[in-house]
């Protein structure tokens, strides 16, 4: 592992840094900046999480409940005129387009993808777990294609190429009738049993060393004034958690930093603060604050998962020698699994990170409870059970540690 400069980013053309001082959302960045900057992320009166009434939990499951198909068309549209149709597209004779619609929901309740249908545009507006949209588009073959139905998936933004190409797959081949999506994992070998490295003594005689750089670039990038940055120091956390590409002393200090910010505090701090910010009533809260709160989820459930493995004396004492898990962490886990309907990647992180933690601690269920995570987790279910089956097989396991 190498340690990387932070100048070795050219951050002036960024983006997130164009932005006209007038946007209401500079105005979260600011706030964000200056919590990292003075220490306050932490704070010692956690904030206040409205639990979700019954009343709405009973309104919004009359609107999950449906017995209509997600997506059905009356009348497809032919090709636009100059509209340049991608690669990933595949024509399909002799299929009515609503068998085709219904096989392509399936597939994308089981690979986890989620989409807004529109009936009228035959549209499925998708985005998935790694921030990657991509639109579904079905239209009318003409000449000599009239015979059947054209199903284009066109990538909308450049996250995850490789992810991209084995999505694509997966629904073109389940809208021509096969709907088994591929979930084959790639099995890496762990480093420690990599016969090319068994030589490199030097290298690994400085793995601390590499470590300690590590965390301080992706430190440095969490405090940077540029989301980008901090997107990247964010997913460089991720990276030194993976057990299959860093070796366990590695995972055990980025632990050890993330759950109790023994080591590199300010990683600590930032995380919190990205968690802390979700606030999805606010018209204002700004698509790159959405990306950075998912992945410092995603960051505390690797960190959990490690933890349990490798280093549970960093969980030890972020559970019982620190109050921030039980006080901050879990009314913000239950907050986002309540607000399934704005993210359910959260939700579905959240239901994650939940059961670790229940299974470690009665503190953490009493307050979870508290929250209101059972009626949340009862709405979870219904959800997933209707668009997510992954949502549905996590919100009962965590139901069935409930109750």
């Amino acid at each position: 592992m190498s340690s990387t400069s932070s100048s070795d980013f050219n951050t002036e053309n960024c983006s997130s840094c164009e932005r006209d001082n007038n946007n209401p959302s500079e105005t979260h960045l600011k706030f964000r900046r200056s919590t990292l900057a003075t220490g306050r992320a932490i704070s010692k009166s956690p904030k206040k999480f409205k639990p979700i009434s019954k009343d709405m939990l009973l309104k919004k499951k009359c609107t999950t409940k449906r017995s209509e198909p997600l997506w059905q068309v009356k009348k497809l549209r032919n090709i636009p005129q100059g509209h340049d149709v991608v690669r990933t597209s595949r024509f399909i004779r002799e299929t009515d387009v609503n068998e085709i619609c219904t096989r392509i929901v399936q597939v994308l309740k089981k690979i986890g993808i989620a989409a807004q249908y529109d009936s009228i545009k035959a549209v499925a507006y998708c985005e998935t777990i790694d921030f990657l949209k991509l639109n579904i588009s079905l239209y009318q073959g003409t000449g000599e294609y009239s015979d059947g139905v054209i199903v284009e998936v066109r990538r909308i933004n450049s996250e995850n190429g490789i992810k991209f190409i084995k999505d694509c797959g997966s629904i073109l081949d389940a809208a021509e009738g096969d709907i088994r999506p591929e979930n084959k994992e790639i099995s890496n070998t762990p480093i420690s049993e990599m016969t090319c490295l068994q030589n490199c003594s030097e290298i690994l005689n400085k793995k601390l060393e590499y470590v300690s750089d590590a965390l301080d670039v992706s430190e440095r990038y969490l405090q940077h004034k540029c989301d980008d940055v901090q997107i990247i120091g964010l997913k460089s956390l991720v990276s030194l958690l993976d057990q299959k590409q860093c070796c366990s002393s590695t995972v055990s200090i980025a632990c050890k930093s993330i759950l109790t910010g023994k080591i590199n505090p300010g990683i600590h701090m930032a995380i919190v603060a990205y968690l802390e910010n979700n606030d999805y009533s606010n018209p204002d809260y700004a698509q790159c604050d959405k990306k950075l709160h998912s992945l410092a989820l995603n960051v505390m459930e690797k960190a959990f998962i490690a933890s349990k493995d490798i280093c549970m004396e960093s969980f030890d004492i972020a559970l019982h020698a620190d109050s921030w898990i039980v006080d901050t962490l879990t009314p913000i886990l239950v907050y986002d699994l309540q607000n399934i309907t704005f993210s359910q990647f959260d939700a579905l992180t959240s239901i994650k990170c939940l059961k670790i933690l229940i299974c470690a601690s009665i503190l953490v269920k009493e307050k979870a409870v508290d929250c209101g995570v059972k009626e949340a987790c009862e709405e979870a279910k219904q959800f997933g059970k209707i668009s997510f089956d992954d949502m549905f097989r996590e919100s009962n396991n965590l139901k069935e540690l409930l109750f």
